[in-house]
C-alpha cells in the first residue's frame, strides 16, 4: 500500500476550525460563569477585527422604533450580539484562508 503525495494544506478550512476550537473554548469559559471571567475579555479579543464591525452592523439592521435600548425587547437582541461577532470572526478567518490558499496555488504555478 502506497500513502499518497502530500497536497497542499487548505487554509481555508484549517484557521477557521483552529479558531472554532480555541474561540469556541473561550467563549465557553466565559459563558459558564455568566460573564464574570478573564475568558470574557480574550474571547472578545479574539474576534477583532471581525468583533467591531458586528456590534456596529447589528445598530444598524434593527430599527430603533422597535427596539429602544432598555426595553424588554432590546435585551434578547444586545444578548445575540456576541454570537454574531463569533461568527463574523469565523468567516474572517476562512476569508484569509481562501486568500493564502489562492496566493499559494498562484506562486506555485509561476
Amino acid at each position: 500500500m502506497q500513502i499518497a503525495p502530500l497536497k497542499q494544506p487548505r487554509f481555508r478550512i484549517i484557521l477557521p476550525v483552529t479558531y472554532v476550537i480555541i474561540g469556541g473554548v473561550l467563549f465557553i469559559g466565559c459563558v459558564l460563569p455568566m460573564g464574570h471571567s478573564r475568558f470574557c475579555d480574550y474571547s472578545r479579543y479574539s474576534t477583532y477585527p471581525a468583533g467591531l464591525i458586528g456590534p456596529a452592523l447589528w445598530y444598524l439592521i434593527v430599527p430603533w422604533k422597535n427596539a429602544q435600548p432598555g426595553s424588554p425587547v432590546w435585551q434578547p437582541l444586545e444578548d445575540l450580539v456576541v454570537p454574531l461577532a463569533f461568527i463574523l470572526a469565523c468567516a474572517q478567518y476562512y476569508l484569509f484562508g481562501l486568500l493564502l490558499d489562492r496566493l499559494l496555488a498562484y506562486r506555485s504555478r509561476k
